[in-house]
């Protein structure tokens, strides 16, 4: 993807370190930055720390199961998301910052229609009426390679495929500046997983996202990563574009 270098990061990570009271460092002075337009993995095996980055960029304290942070900061556009308030949290979360989790029919609402969920995600958006989020609704599902009958289905009546299909149609719906996605291929065939990385590559051109990739396949992160940060117990080494990380690293060749 297409960097656009003259604007400033979306994201910065500025030695973060997450560690439990009187514990050891679950993730240890950890620096990234990434800007719009630019997909940023990060590589490692489980239990790297990876996910637990991610619930710290969404502010998702201990009592959502998420981190609190020992030091560091987190910016977006500039902003210490520490300083969010109530309201600016539900603004971050889904707004500025989309996220697709690894089960989609996890992380999708099971007594909710599909089209239910996505036009009340597209309400959320200021001076959005149920009319236009209706029309949107049908444009993204048809933009995510899925037919208007699909509105009418439920969760549990989905493939795998289409539900991580509407699950990136959710993430990306309020147009955030930031899109996290974790492990988002990894329950699915190799045949869907190529069709949802080329899917969710074009909506990101489109979009002209920041991408944050998460994953254990460094198979993955060759397909869509512009560069490749390797996390390992905690800490985040070895940041590289993609060709020399891939000419340089031999367990880039493989699963982590």
């Amino acid at each position: 993807m297409l960097q656009q270098e003259s604007q400033g990061p979306v994201m910065r990570i500025e030695g973060v370190t997450i560690a439990p009271p009187g514990g050891a460092a679950v993730l240890n002075d950890v620096d990234l930055s990434l800007r719009a337009g630019e997909v940023l993995c990060l590589l490692g095996a489980s239990g790297a720390g990876k996910s637990l980055l991610a619930r710290a960029v969404l502010r998702f304290g201990p009592e959502a199961g998420g981190p609190e942070l020992a030091t560091g900061r987190i910016l977006l556009d500039d902003r210490d998301i520490a300083t969010c308030d109530g309201a600016g949290l539900r603004a971050l979360r889904g707004g500025e910052v989309g996220m697709i989790f690894q089960e989609a029919a996890a992380a999708l609402t099971p007594g909710r229609r599909i089209g239910a969920q996505l036009i009340e995600t597209l309400r959320l958006r200021p001076g959005t009426g149920r009319a236009a989020a209706r029309a949107e609704a049908r444009d993204w599902l048809r933009r995510v390679g899925l037919g208007a009958e699909v509105a009418r289905a439920y969760p549990h009546q989905l493939s795998g495929g289409m539900a991580q299909r509407a699950m990136i149609a959710l993430a990306l719906a309020r147009r955030p500046k930031l899109l996290i996605a974790d492990e988002a291929t990894t329950a699915l065939d190799p045949v869907t997983q190529a069709e949802i990385l080329a899917l969710l590559g074009g909506l990101c051109r489109e979009e002209g996202l920041a991408v944050l990739l998460i994953t254990h396949d460094a198979g993955v992160a060759r397909v869509l990563a512009d560069r490749v940060a390797r996390m390992k117990a905690g800490v985040s080494w070895r940041k590289a574009r993609r060709p020399r990380c891939w000419s340089h690293n031999p367990l880039a060749r493989g699963r982590v």
